[in-house]
């Protein structure tokens, strides 16, 4: 595990202060749950943290659940240590821990105490998913973020994303002609191409290029085109006659 714009200098866990920001790029298997739970550590015995006052960010549900348990049982190896109950072994950590604490002016017994009650109170560190830690700063926050105490992250949208599109298509053309739903089909408009568009709308799609002809099953489509078509866009677009898919797209980009 390396530190530093030129990553050529090896990481020394005490040299790191706990003020400003710390930067440590690290490839796999090299230890970052290791390293967190030592910081955290530090942080605790050395430097008087509670671990309510720690927040700790990682990916996955799993990887949460790890990280927790592995920084309580490195605290826990903390503890025997200072305490005198076991030696650190091949750990450098825990062999360097209580020189640190000399140097910090951090007595044994002051340590002892902050490693005890970090212990015990576990459960309130905030170790965190990336989702669930912007859920809780939402839910925390919901004034300084002008969203609502009940806003929700949804991690797929792909479904919320299908029910707009089904309500687009309902109120904006089949419920004000069936004879409008059965031409836009026939020149390859539907739901679910509304659906496929949203990741990449095109500009380009205007009713202009939807023109009724002067088939038999048209006319009655053609007869009520010009009153239709400018009122064919879904709620919530900007009331320009763009194609309902670039409508509806913009529609749910601002629903997300």
């Amino acid at each position: 595990m390396e530190i530093g714009p030129d990553m050529s200098e090896a990481l020394d866990l005490f040299a790191l202060q706990p003020q400003g920001v710390q930067l440590i790029e690290a490839s796999a298997g090299t230890g970052k749950t290791w390293t967190l739970s030592s910081l955290a550590v530090r942080l605790v015995a050395e430097h008087g943290h509670a671990v309510s006052e720690l927040l700790i960010v990682t990916y996955t549900k799993a990887a949460t659940a790890e990280l927790r348990d592995r920084i309580r049982q490195r605290m826990v190896d903390a503890h025997a240590v200072l305490g005198g109950e076991r030696e650190p072994g091949s750990d450098a950590f825990l062999s360097r821990l209580p020189v640190a604490l000399d140097t910090a002016g951090v007595s044994r017994e002051r340590a002892l105490r902050r490693l005890t009650y970090a212990i015990r109170t576990m459960d309130e560190a905030a170790v965190y998913t990336i989702h669930s830690f912007c859920q809780r700063v939402l839910t925390d926050r919901a004034f300084e973020c002008a969203m609502p105490f009940d806003a929700e992250l949804v991690p797929d949208e792909n479904a919320l994303i299908a029910e707009l599109v089904d309500d687009a298509w309902r109120t904006t053309v089949v419920d004000r002609h069936p004879l409008i739903a059965r031409y836009l089909a026939e020149q390859g408009e539907n739901a679910d191409v509304w659906r496929r568009l949203i990741a990449r709308p095109s500009p380009a799609r205007t009713w202009r290029s939807c023109q009724p002809t002067a088939k038999p099953g048209h006319r009655p489509i053609a007869r009520h085109w010009p009153r239709w078509k400018p009122t064919l866009t879904p709620p919530g677009s900007c009331g320009m006659p763009t194609a309902p898919a670039t409508a509806c797209a913009r529609c749910c980009s601002a629903a997300r």
